[in-house]
């Protein structure tokens, strides 16, 4: 009976294993099994999510081409706006230092004694013309080399006519920029006003 009953127990010792083995390997084989599961809709999601970043991804290869010129577009527009805020940042700074440049001048004409004209801008307006008749400054209390304005005013035409910019005449006759901008500007302007 013993014997019986030794092989009885070993006999549900075996089974007993046997079934733990079992869901062990039952359990295991739920879990790949739902890894698997998991890892197949992933592309799905990798694609949903790259359909939300990209909303154009499934467009027509010409409206894509389009989407891409607007963005270079955007780009250059963008690039130009940062350029040209940077030649303004530049231009004033350089009104501000000529401002200052200005204000020391009329300072010192202050301390000189020497009074402001009342319509000096008319009297160089008057010198850019050509009008050498006389009188130089309306009120007179400025000498002006008027020899050297008008060779400076002619250098500057024939070089303007030649096709220069206003930096490349200042550079070759070696007169401030402010000063070629403002008799090219003033030629325009008495240009404009023979025609008219």
């Amino acid at each position: 009976m013993y014997l019986l009953a030794s092989n009885a127990s070993s006999g549900m010792f075996a089974a007993g294993m046997l079934i733990i083995i079992f869901l062990l390997l039952r359990r295991s084989w739920r879990y790949s099994a739902k890894i698997k599961k998991e890892e197949k809709p992933a592309p799905r999601r990798k694609l949903d999510d790259a359909r939300q970043a990209t909303p154009l991804l499934d467009a027509p290869p010409e409206l894509l081409r389009w989407q891409v010129e607007m963005h270079e577009t955007a780009r250059h527009l963008k690039a130009e706006l940062d350029s040209k805020m940077s030649a303004l940042q530049a231009i004033i700074r350089i009104a501000s230092e000529e401002t200052a440049r200005l204000e020391t001048a009329i300072s010192r004409a202050e301390q000189l004694g020497i009074s402001p004209c009342a319509d000096t801008l008319a009297a160089i307006e008057e010198l850019s013309a050509g009008d050498d008749s006389g009188g130089g400054l309306p009120c007179g209390e400025l000498p002006v080399p008027s020899i050297e304005i008008a060779a400076r005013r002619d250098a500057v035409y024939q070089l303007a006519d030649q096709g220069l910019a206003a930096n490349a005449i200042a550079q070759s006759i070696g007169a401030p920029l402010g000063d070629v901008e403002l008799l090219m500007s003033l030629r325009t302007d008495s240009a404009s006003h023979d025609v008219g």
